[in-house]
């Protein structure tokens, strides 16, 4: 329990915020399970996992625990339990009011007053089953298609959710086996950007202190200074329970609307060095210039 305590945290938390984010599209009369654009894109599916997805991915960092299979498990079925209580909560606030609407402020009487013995199974079946979903080629609901649910919309369109939303949030999850570890501990490198977007003639002198860039770097870079397309950034990847890691330069090339982003050159870094950048706890030389003097 203990190695997965962030893990499970997280994706509770990333749960939370779903149920918050799903009654509040419900009061302004807008159902995320119910709705897909251009007929098979699950919104609320790809929303609800890429984000839990996310969280899931940040437990596991802290956790210092890879993703797989039982994880991949765990998070399928807290998708099908999430949306289970989405459409459950969906039942709870719906309420009738005197004119016949359907409030979720709860103003009115409950729907299984209104209907007598109308509960949470006949109203999950209405959902899935019966009821119209909102089907929109245009990405919102300005000109949605009803369509009725004995055509069988409804139910594809809930089945699009609970795929879309277990195949996002395995991807979202799984792209923690992507970052850097520790040659020494094996943990994950934790992750600062020291500087933004600097100019090629900043990154030309910087590259005099690299331990190494990749072939052609130091004779392509001053030809971007005359260029206004083309910015810079420092990142530090380090263990600090090791006090080891490494500076990585990226170049970032913008063309219109496209940004290209590429590593440049690498550096390694020394703990005296990881102090002055504050890398490590107690260093004594904050707000120290690293350009030109990394």
């Amino acid at each position: 329990m203990k190695k997965n305590l962030h893990f499970i945290l997280y994706v509770l938390l990333g749960m939370g915020i779903s149920v918050a984010i799903y009654y509040v599209a419900l009061m302004i009369e807008f159902n995320l399970l119910a709705t897909a654009m251009i007929f098979v894109v699950p919104v609320g599916g790809l929303l609800f996992g890429g984000m839990i997805g996310f969280f899931a991915k940040e437990g596991m960092f802290k956790d210092n625990t890879p993703f797989n299979a039982g994880r991949a498990v765990f998070l399928s079925v807290a998708m099908i339990v999430l949306f289970i209580f989405l459409t459950y909560l969906d039942y709870l606030t719906c309420y009738v009011t005197d004119t016949g609407d359907i409030s979720r402020l709860f103003k009115g009487e409950h729907v299984s007053k209104v209907l007598n013995g109308f509960g949470f199974k006949e109203y999950f079946h209405l959902e899935y089953f019966e009821s119209e979903v909102s089907i929109s080629t245009r990405g919102n609901r300005s000109h949605p298609i009803e369509i009725e649910g004995s055509q069988g919309w409804n139910f594809v369109v809930y089945l699009l959710q609970y795929i879309g939303a277990i195949v996002s949030v395995i991807l979202g999850a799984k792209a923690v086996n992507g970052l850097p570890v520790c040659d020494k501990c094996g943990k994950y490198l934790r992750e600062k950007e020291i500087e933004r977007y600097f100019s090629a003639t900043d990154a030309v002198t910087t590259l005099n202190e690299f331990d190494s860039t990749l072939v052609g770097v130091n004779k392509y870079v001053p030809e971007r200074i005359k260029a206004t397309n083309y910015r810079y950034t420092l990142k530090a990847h380090y263990c600090s329970e090791c006090q080891k890691g490494h500076l990585q330069m990226y170049e970032h090339a913008f063309d219109g609307k496209n940004h290209h982003f590429s590593p440049v050159a690498y550096k390694s870094l020394t703990p005296d060095t990881m102090m002055k950048l504050g890398l490590i706890k107690n260093y004594g030389m904050q707000g120290y210039s690293t350009m030109m003097k990394i």
